[in-house]
């Protein structure tokens, strides 16, 4: 392939079924932990390192804490 026009952009769903692939939050959620004290951006998909929720730092408009996939499902 020498240029991008032969690249295909794949659906949000394609993209969830690619093997190692994990849910994808839609634009707009961000997240974090506090690890020693120290906040850091996190998935809001997964548990902190510690097993805690994630905070919400912002989520779409007109969104809420589910549309970020919160809280994250129990492994």
């Amino acid at each position: 392939m020498k240029n991008l026009n032969e690249v295909q952009k794949l659906s949000r769903k394609d993209l969830k079924n690619i093997m190692g692939g994990g849910k994808i939050p839609p634009a707009g959620c961000s997240c974090f932990c506090y690890t020693n004290h120290v906040k850091s951006s996190h998935s809001c998909t997964s548990y902190c390192p510690d097993g805690a929720i994630p905070g919400l730092d912002s989520i779409p408009p007109g969104g809420s804490g589910a549309d970020c996939g919160l809280p994250p499902p129990l492994n």
